[in-house]
């Protein structure tokens, strides 16, 4: 059985959630489609690029695994693991909500009795995980002479494990051992 449902739109392309079950299925699944755009000096994305990187990257630990691809006329699909904890950035800003909303009660407590200071955002040793995942992956990227470039805590996903993976290889660059990144790229965070 095949379900799909769309997770998000944006202005280059369409993220839907692929479930599929059956014996021997990966449950859920990724399916990015992107719209091809012409190559110019603001817009470095090139699909074959993040297609060869994310190739390379196949049994890399902590980055996010392609399982197939379809490079068509005007997009591009890839079809990659599903991380149903969505993106860091998305955790940082419901933790951070979330510690914003405490009562006074306990504000005052926590400041004036325990002597802590008011927490937004992640824990010491929560951003010390992350941290170490993300620091894994790109170690991992970087075995394999592939630099990231547009690493932002959007492009770090979190898997069904509670791991970060690295994602969106869309403005990687392969490096040999002799060469150097010159070019300025990122994309908006």
């Amino acid at each position: 059985m095949l379900e799909v449902k769309v997770l998000g739109e944006g202005a280059f392309g369409i993220v839907d959630l692929v479930l599929v079950e059956g014996p021997g299925s990966r449950g859920g699944l990724l399916c990015v489609r992107k719209k091809l755009l012409k190559q110019t000096a603001s817009n470095h994305s090139d699909p074959q690029t993040e297609v060869e990187m994310m190739e390379a990257c196949v049994g890399a630990a902590f980055v996010v695994q392609l399982w197939s691809h379809v490079v068509g006329l005007y997009d591009y699909t890839l079809l990659m693991e599903y991380c149903p904890y969505g993106s860091l950035d998305k955790l940082l800003q419901v933790v951070s909500a979330q510690r914003r909303q405490r009562s006074a009660c306990l504000d005052w407590l926590g400041r004036h009795v325990f002597g802590s200071e008011d927490i937004q955002g992640l824990k010491e040793q929560e951003a010390r995980f992350f941290f170490a995942c993300s620091l894994v992956g790109l170690e991992a990227m970087h075995q394999r002479g592939i630099m990231h470039r547009d690493l932002k805590p959007s492009n770090l996903l979190i898997n069904s494990q509670r791991y970060v993976r690295v994602a969106d290889l869309g403005l990687a660059k392969r490096l040999g051992s002799d060469s150097k990144a010159t070019s300025r790229v990122s994309s908006v965070a």
